[in-house]
């Protein structure tokens, strides 16, 4: 069987249409994928610039921290630590037992919270140790707030004498003390 001329240029035609056809189906995928990679690429040095932004911050404020470090350590111990407040209440002891004053102290946890602690203090002694206490709390190391300050007269329990109670003596103090605590942020 013989080809003829027509039927060649028929055949060679509809393979150069799908040839064409491939061709093109080809270069749309390629451009689109082209595209799309442009689209990213640009997203991407969006993210880098970002992240480079936040780098030269980053460096800037340890460059901040490392000039004022002794600042921020000493801003720092003016809180106290959320997890162990325990050397707080030592440290109101120790001041307790060093003005001549006993204290003892009740954390409210229904009023304290995450950024702070409320204790209920109270100061027994005479009334210029308890004022040497209260002054010395005034300048107490850490971030403090009285609450409520309640003072008792001896005498009015009941139990001391007369002249006593005439000297204006105080026998007790009770305070609410919001101490406030350092928050971390890492979390």
């Amino acid at each position: 069987m013989r080809i003829t001329p027509f039927q060649k240029f028929v055949s060679i035609s509809v393979l150069l249409v799908l040839l064409l056809g491939a061709v093109a189906f080809g270069f749309v995928a390629i451009s689109g994928r082209v595209l799309r990679f442009g689209t990213f690429r640009q997203s991407i040095r969006e993210r880098i610039e970002v992240l480079e932004g936040k780098q030269e911050e980053a460096r800037k404020l340890s460059l901040i921290f490392r000039e004022h470090r002794s600042e921020f350590d000493r801003m720092k111990k003016s809180f106290i630590d959320p997890q162990s407040p325990i050397g707080f209440v030592e440290q109101i002891e120790a001041l307790g037992r060093a003005t001549g004053n006993s204290v003892s102290f009740l954390v409210d946890e229904g009023k304290s919270d995450a950024r702070s602690f409320l204790f209920n203090v109270e100061v027994k002694g005479t009334r210029e140790n308890i004022v040497r206490m209260v002054r010395a709390l005034e300048v107490f190391p850490y971030s403090l707030a009285f609450e409520e300050i309640r003072f008792r007269a001896s005498g009015q329990d009941g139990g001391a004498s007369r002249e006593k109670k005439e000297a204006g003596n105080l026998d007790a103090i009770t305070a609410s003390l919001r101490v406030f605590a350092l928050e971390n942020k890492s979390r």
